[in-house]
C-alpha cells in the first residue's frame, strides 16, 4: 500500500519541482522520501506482514484441526456408522482450507483495497474535489454492479458443477453395474442415458461461459468510458481546469490503480461466496 500510494506521490512532486525550476535541494528531499518509502514498504512492512500472517495461519489451522478432531471423535457410534470416514476427513480439510483462503483474501485483497482507495481519495480530494467526488460515486456504483454480477455468475457456476456431478454419478453407476448392463445387452441404453447428462453439462457450461463473457464486456465498456474521462481530465487539466502537472500525473496513476482494484472486487465476491457455500 505504501509503495502504491507514496511512491507515485513523491515521483509526481519531483516532476512538478523539475518543471517549475525549484532548487535541487527540494528535489533531493523528495527523492529521499521516495526511496525511503520504497525501502520501508519492500524490506520491512511486506516481510513483517508475511511473517505475522504465516504464523497466525499456522497456529489457527493447528487449533481448528484439533477442534475438528475432538468434535468428530466425541460423536456417537451411530454418527460414525451413518457417515463415511473419507467424507469427514474431506469436510475437515475443506473447513481449514476455507479459513486459510478467507484470511488470505482479507489480508492481501480486502484490506489493501480499502486502504488504497481511502488514501487515494484523501490525496486527491484537496487537489481536485470534484474529480474525487465523481470517483467516489463511480466506486460505489461499480461495487454494486460487481456484487450483483458475482451472484449471478455463482449461480451459473453452481449449475454447471451440479450438472457435472450428475454426469459423473451416472458414469460411476454405469461402470459399477457394467456386468448387469452387458448381461442384458443394455450398452446402447446406458450410452443414451449418459449422453443426456453430457448434453446437460455442456449446456450448463455454455451458459456459464456466456455469463462470464457478458460480465467482461460490461466492465470492459465501463472501464473504457472511465479511462476516456481520465484521459480528458489529464489532457485538458492544466489548460481548462488549472491543474498542476503533479496533480494530472496523480489523477492518471491513481485512477488506473483504482480500476485495477475494482476489477479485483469481482474475484473477492466470488471467493467469499465459495468459502461460505
Amino acid at each position: 500500500v505504501i509503495r502504491s500510494i507514496l511512491v507515485p506521490l513523491f515521483a509526481a512532486n519531483i516532476i512538478e519541482l523539475v518543471s517549475t525550476g525549484v532548487s535541487q535541494e527540494a528535489m533531493i528531499w523528495q527523492s529521499v522520501f521516495l526511496l525511503a518509502s520504497y525501502i520501508v514498504s519492500s524490506f520491512i512492512f511486506d516481510k513483517l506482514r508475511m511473517y505475522l500472517l504465516w504464523v497466525f495461519e499456522l497456529k489457527s489451522i493447528f487449533n481448528l484441526s484439533s477442534n475438528c478432531f475432538r468434535t468428530v471423535s466425541e460423536q456417537s457410534m451411530q454418527f460414525h456408522n451413518d457417515r463415511f470416514s473419507g467424507s469427514l476427513v474431506s469436510q475437515t480439510n475443506r473447513f481449514t482450507g476455507a479459513f486459510e483462503r478467507l484470511i488470505d483474501d482479507i489480508v492481501f485483497s480486502v484490506y489493501p483495497l480499502i486502504i488504497q482507495i481511502a488514501a487515494i481519495l484523501i490525496i486527491l480530494f484537496p487537489r481536485v474535489p470534484l474529480f474525487a467526488a465523481i470517483l467516489i460515486v463511480f466506486i460505489i456504483v461499480y461495487t454494486i454492479i460487481s456484487f450483483l454480477t458475482a451472484g449471478n455468475l455463482n449461480r451459473l457456476s453452481e449449475a454447471e458443477a451440479a450438472a457435472s456431478n450428475k454426469q459423473t454419478g451416472q458414469l460411476s453407476d454405469s461402470m459399477s453395474n457394467i456386468m448387469s448392463v452387458k448381461s442384458y445387452a443394455q450398452e446402447k441404453f446406458e450410452e443414451k442415458r449418459y449422453a443426456k447428462f453430457q448434453k446437460a453439462t455442456y449446456a450448463a457450461g455454455i451458459a456459464n461461459m456466456k455469463g462470464f463473457m457478458r460480465r467482461d464486456y460490461l466492465f470492459s465498456t465501463i472501464n473504457i468510458g472511465i479511462i476516456g474521462v481520465f484521459l480528458y481530465t489529464v489532457t485538458f487539466g492544466a489548460t481548462k481546469f488549472g491543474l498542476s502537472i503533479s496533480t494530472c500525473i496523480l489523477i492518471m496513476t491513481y485512477s488506473t490503480q483504482i480500476l485495477g482494484l475494482l476489477w479485483d472486487i469481482q474475484r473477492i465476491f466470488r471467493e467469499f461466496s465459495r468459502i461460505y457455500l
